[in-house]
């Protein structure tokens, strides 16, 4: 996926052209859009969405646009860069409300699993209820992890797409969360150190991040996940992950831990923009 920076006037009209005849094609194709109910989600960013509402900072990227594109084009967006955050701060709130769901089911399935367990310890139960019925809860569980994990590092990369706007246009442009905290740590190496605020609360708080990250990576690049019972006294089941970490003590910080960092983001960009708006009026 690209992720570019466009200033070139004739380039966005063409872009801009192309979509909308793209558009016009599909729906003529497709017939009418039905519209489905969604949610009403908090928004995880308030004092950055006050803050920004008709701001003069905005007007710095004005002529600037950012470009989503596919390796086949398939998807395709062009969004100007003054109205991003907008489309950030939707995904960031559809992001999270998908993580609550799957952290909502991830209990669940752990609570039928353990309830399984004890209907099957009776030995008459065991040959009446043969255990490939508790296959399908395992499998279901292993969705939801997957899911958790895609989705978390998800919020974050989304996240990191918006910091070339809170920067500023001069700033370096990100398409990872990953690559974001690989810059700060290398600017703290050279000596720039370009925002130790942001990279100490990385540090500090951000560790259920590294152990999700790490999850996610061996699943994505190696291995299937792997989900193990253990019965550490009688009639207590715990479900493992990887034969590593309970399955618990991976999930349960993840929401909690993705609104402290937006919280902090919030706080910490809107006293930047607001402080740099102050010393252009003096």
């Amino acid at each position: 996926m690209r992720f570019e920076i466009e200033r070139d006037p004739v380039r966005i009209a063409n872009i801009q052209t192309a979509l909308a005849d793209r558009h016009e094609q599909m729906m003529q194709a497709r017939g009418a859009v039905l519209r489905y109910e969604t949610p009403s989600l908090p928004n995880a960013f308030p004092q950055l969405s006050r803050i920004l509402e008709g701001s003069p900072y905005r007007t710095q990227f004005s002529d600037i646009y950012y470009h989503i594109q596919s390796e086949d084009g398939r998807i395709e967006r062009l969004i100007p860069a003054a109205e991003y955050y907008k489309f950030v701060f939707c995904a960031v709130a559809d992001k999270r409300y998908a993580l609550e769901l799957g952290l909502v089911r991830i209990r669940e399935l752990e609570h039928w699993i353990q309830r399984y367990y004890h209907e099957i310890r009776d030995p008459i139960l065991r040959g009446a209820q043969p255990s490939y019925r508790v296959v399908d809860q395992v499998y279901s569980l292993k969705s939801e992890l997957g899911n958790i994990l895609f989705v978390t590092r998800g919020a974050l990369d989304t996240i990191a797409t918006l910091f070339h706007f809170l920067y500023g246009p001069r700033s370096c442009q990100f398409t990872s969360f990953a690559a974001f905290m690989k810059y700060l740590d290398e600017g703290r190496a050279d000596g720039t150190d370009p925002d130790p605020g942001m990279r100490e609360h990385i540090a500090q708080q951000l560790g259920w991040f590294r152990t999700l990250h790490e999850y996610r990576d061996y699943v994505t690049h190696f291995g299937s996940i792997d989900i193990t019972f253990y019965e550490p006294q009688e009639g207590v089941v715990r479900a493992y992950l990887q034969d590593a970490l309970e399955v618990y003590d991976v999930v349960a910080p993840v929401l909690s831990g993705l609104d402290y960092f937006c919280e902090f983001v919030d706080g910490h960009f809107a006293a930047r923009i607001t402080a740099a708006s102050l010393q252009s009026v003096s």
